[in-house]
């Protein structure tokens, strides 16, 4: 997965054409850690052809994998109604049947 990722990397942050002698010339200019380098590339046809059958492959599962762990869809509450009646806690801290109560 990690060496796909890679050239998933050249192709998204490269800009590319059409090589001169065939296949697909990648041209990215890379700077990490203070330093910068050119990391120009040419796939063949080939080449080209097997990294993205590859990408494909990878997106289809990680597709599979998403339906696999997404969450289930919640049954709706709306219909829920308490079996007894609500109290006020005002009614419990003062009740009018306490002693003394006027």
């Amino acid at each position: 997965m990690f060496d796909i990722n890679n050239k998933r990397q050249i192709v998204i942050h490269s800009s590319f054409r059409p090589a001169d002698d065939g296949g697909v010339q990648f041209e990215r200019t890379v700077a990490r850690e203070g330093r910068v380098r050119v990391d120009d590339q040419v796939w063949t046809d080939k080449e080209f052809s097997k990294h993205y059958e590859k990408m494909v492959e990878l997106e289809t599962a990680l597709d599979q994998l998403i339906k696999l762990i997404k969450p289930v869809e919640q049954v709706p509450f709306d219909w829920y109604a308490p079996l007894t009646t609500p109290v006020r806690v005002a009614a419990l801290v003062n009740p009018h049947w306490f002693p003394g109560k006027n």
